[in-house]
């Protein structure tokens, strides 16, 4: 035979081979591709799901933190207008003689404190976590006590020195608030009034 026939008939026989492998290859590429698809896709889904989680925790994780700064300087504020030390008593003193300095206080007097309770809704009261052997127990409830002194005064002045005190406890450091006001003039004075408050 010829040696061209024979190289011939071999490269026929290798492209027929090469076309049943191309035909098997595609039938089972054609299987298994559907299920890598199908298992890419519910990757990608899964993956985007836990990144949009992500992405909610962290705006939640954000929120909390500008939460907790936002209470911490109130507390903060609180902490500096009464100090531990005892001087708040001192400090309101201060602010209420400055406040009355331009005016004649005829009566002045201080009610007893005044309690409020206040239950925190949908807040149980827990235990502080003991960290290490010793430590105590410590319960944290959920009421918030709040104390207030009301203190009720007749002034006498005239009507500018009226609106500087109002105007005066109005921006003043420490938390007074005027509750009550009642007045009636007074002839004796020019623009005068008695002022209860």
């Amino acid at each position: 035979m010829n040696p061209d026939v024979i190289v011939k008939k071999h490269l026929q026989v290798l492209g027929g081979i090469i076309v049943l492998w191309f035909l098997f290859a595609d039938d089972l590429i054609q299987q298994n591709m559907p299920k890598d698809i199908k298992r890419f896709k519910s990757t990608i889904r899964k993956y985007t799901e836990e990144k949009r989680k992500f992405e909610d925790l962290v705006a939640e994780k954000n929120a909390v933190r500008g939460g907790i700064e936002e209470s911490n300087e109130n507390l903060r504020d609180l902490f500096d207008r009464f100090p531990k030390d005892g001087t708040a008593e001192n400090n309101i003193n201060a602010t209420v003689t400055k406040i009355t300095e331009q005016i004649i206080v005829q009566n002045d007097q201080l009610q007893p404190k005044k309690v409020k309770e206040y239950i925190a809704k949908g807040v149980d009261a827990y235990s502080v976590p003991i960290v290490r052997k010793g430590d105590i127990n410590l319960p944290v409830g959920n009421t918030i006590m709040i104390s207030s002194y009301v203190q009720e005064m007749e002034i006498r002045c005239n009507y500018f020195e009226l609106l500087q005190f109002l105007h005066d406890i109005t921006i003043q450091d420490l938390y007074f608030m005027v509750t009550e006001l009642s007045l009636k003039p007074y002839k004796d004075l020019p623009y005068g009034i008695d002022a209860k408050v």
